[in-house]
């Protein structure tokens, strides 16, 4: 840190930076509700001066620079804007004035080299994804007459080096995936924290963070806990086995259990009787598949959905969908490598993908089983997410998953049918137009429909 230049009183009127190349930052009216009045660098540091008092900063001042090492702000300003320092990789030192309300959505995402930053008592709240993605971040530090009330979901997404997390005591809401990825973290302090600082539960019941840093194999949520929000336990390296208490109601979002690649075991409320599975009302919150070669999803699941968390699908290569399950949506566990079969039960009526961009890493099965006659009801790129496979169906059906086929195949030509059983599909173009002349299907794959006794 600059202490020189830290603790110095920047004008109203002025924003102070220092660059890596000595060189004026490139900035511009637009990131700024005051007009440029000039922008000069000498004898080391830069000045913009306005015309007018600065009060809130809109954005993009010196986006994507690597030349920016540090901001110094003055205390008019109210509100740092959506994006204002976002990537920024060069940026090591920023001073927020005190007057500093509001630090608004990715206002700091990105910043790669920011390792520590002072959060003014006058903030109250910190917006979406403010933090995400700082992975030096090892310090976010607040005063002892902090205002903060709220830090929006993703604040610190992915802010591996952070330790210690010390939440001011007027905190009330912390979003989902705050801490995600956050894998260092061995302890948090301040209101919301347990008496062992492992875990955040705000005054709602909703466990909003977990100590992943701190090494434990096993865990037991505290009772009285009512809701895992999203992200929790997300890069949990020791984990193996976790425990939920009788007062749990609900475990939501789909990135809880990213990446722990030790976890195989759930215990108490909603677990399986294997304990590889969370199950809530016939939907299926979670499966533990580290390990596993082969899986059947226990019988009583009716819906898999979006919030679904498939975890530790590597070594998976096959998997099989109980009798009774309704509605499925592609999981994301299709981003890893490609599956040897996936069976889909007959009582199946909905089949639909989680995104439709999930599909363009290519084929997560090389063969899918569906045992209906009727074939379900799908989305309209659905069956792309199972391009370059082969499909079996029985026979009775196979009229009707050939029509859900062509409907779901916008960029079917029916002219270029090589043969029956096998559609040729156009690589999906930026506005998923329908686009049938021959002439541009410049990338095919092919699916294989086939019927047979099932």
């Amino acid at each position: 840190m600059n202490s020189k230049l830290y603790n110095q009183t920047v004008p109203t009127n002025q924003l102070w930076y220092v660059t890596t190349n000595n060189k004026p930052l490139e900035t511009s009216n637009d990131s700024f509700d005051v007009n440029i009045v000039s922008n000069v660098y000498e004898n080391g540091l830069g000045v913009i001066t306005f015309d007018a008092p600065l009060v809130k900063i809109r954005g993009s001042v010196g986006r994507w620079s690597s030349h920016l090492r540090a901001v110094y702000l003055p205390d008019s300003i109210e509100v740092v804007g959506d994006g204002a320092f976002s990537c920024n990789d060069g940026l090591r030192e920023i001073k927020l004035g005190k007057g500093v309300k509001r630090i608004e959505c990715c206002a700091f995402r990105g910043c790669k080299r920011l390792m520590s930053i002072t959060i003014p008592d006058s903030v109250v709240s910190i917006g979406i994804s403010a933090f995400s993605g700082c992975t030096a971040l090892r310090e976010v530090n607040f005063g002892p007459n902090s205002s903060l009330r709220e830090i929006e979901g993703c604040a610190f997404l992915h802010c591996a080096n952070l330790t210690v997390v010390e939440l001011p005591e007027n905190v009330v809401s912390v979003g989902p995936s705050c801490f995600l990825g956050c894998g260092s973290i061995v302890e948090f302090r301040g209101r919301m924290a347990t008496d062992d600082g492992l875990a955040l539960i705000d005054d709602n019941g909703a466990m909003v963070g977990f100590a992943n840093g701190c090494g434990l194999e096993e865990y037991a949520i505290p009772e009285g806990v009512k809701e895992v929000i999203s992200g929790v336990f997300s890069n949990n390296y020791a984990l193996r086995s976790l425990t939920f208490p009788k007062s749990l109601r609900n475990v939501s979002g789909s990135s809880n259990f990213l990446d722990c690649e030790h976890l195989k075991e759930f215990k108490g409320k909603f677990a399986s009787k294997d304990g590889r599975c969370l199950i809530w009302r016939k939907r299926l919150l979670a499966v533990l598949l580290n390990g596993l070669t082969d899986y059947s999803i226990p019988q009583g699941v009716k819906y898999i959905d979006a919030e679904s968390s498939f975890v530790g699908a590597d070594n998976l290569k096959s998997i099989a969908f109980p009798e009774g399950l309704r509605e499925i949506v592609l999981p994301l566990w299709c981003e890893y490598k490609p599956l040897s079969c996936v069976v889909y039960p007959s009582t199946l009526t909905k089949f639909d993908i989680f995104d439709i961009y999930m599909i363009a890493p290519g084929v997560f099965s090389k063969l899918h089983i569906f045992k209906g006659v009727e074939a379900p009801k799908t989305c309209r790129y659905c069956y792309l997410g199972l391009k370059g496979s082969t499909i079996l169906v029985p026979k009775a059906g196979f009229k009707a998953y050939e029509e859900s086929l062509l409907s779901g195949l916008q960029y079917v030509d029916a002219t270029l049918f090589k043969e029956p059983g096998y559609y040729p599909v156009d690589r999906y173009d930026g506005d998923w137009g329908v686009d049938n002349d021959a002439s541009k299907l410049n990338t095919r794959v092919e699916v294989e429909l086939i019927g047979v006794e099932l």
